[in-house]
């Protein structure tokens, strides 16, 4: 696939084997808001992005995730709840550097970290699928930690 076009990772430690709706409609400067149909975000203190519900987070263009505007800002993001992490949701986020992903995810969508400042990730073993340029252009990323078999 594509996930990693663009990046020079140092280390990525892998199995034996690798294969590989609309727009939320908020405003900007709301604290907390959907971001699918059953999941909600906030910015807390210490610009820490939190993602919780259950299901799907919307699929998004290229800058109108809800809290596009403060991408150079956030620091972290939690996630808990939810199955998927929709198309472009945190691309261009800066000034995160590391993010672990819960076990409810099973999906990533496309570009969802594409140019952000990840430096670690680490993919648990309930994904089954990564998107297209999901760590394109992620240029500190140095270190993928995952016991995934396949991908798709």
């Amino acid at each position: 696939g594509k996930a990693f076009v663009g990046i020079s990772t140092y280390h990525i430690n892998l199995p034996a084997t690798y294969s590989s709706p609309s727009f939320c409609g908020i405003q900007l400067n709301e604290t907390t808001n959907g971001c699918g149909n059953k999941c909600t975000w906030k910015i807390e203190e210490g610009n820490k992005l939190i993602i919780e519900g259950s299901g799907i987070m919307y699929d998004y263009v290229e800058g109108e995730s809800p809290w596009y505007s403060q991408r150079n800002s956030i620091t972290s993001i939690s996630i808990s709840g939810v199955s998927s992490i929709g198309n472009y949701a945190f691309i261009g986020c800066s000034g995160i550097s590391e993010i672990t992903i819960p076990n409810t995810i099973t999906t990533i969508e496309d570009e969802v970290f594409y140019s952000s400042g990840l430096k670690n990730i680490n993919i648990p073993s309930s994904i089954s699928s990564i998107g297209s340029f999901v760590f394109a252009e992620c240029k500190s990323l140095t270190s993928i930690s995952t016991n995934l078999l396949s991908l798709r």
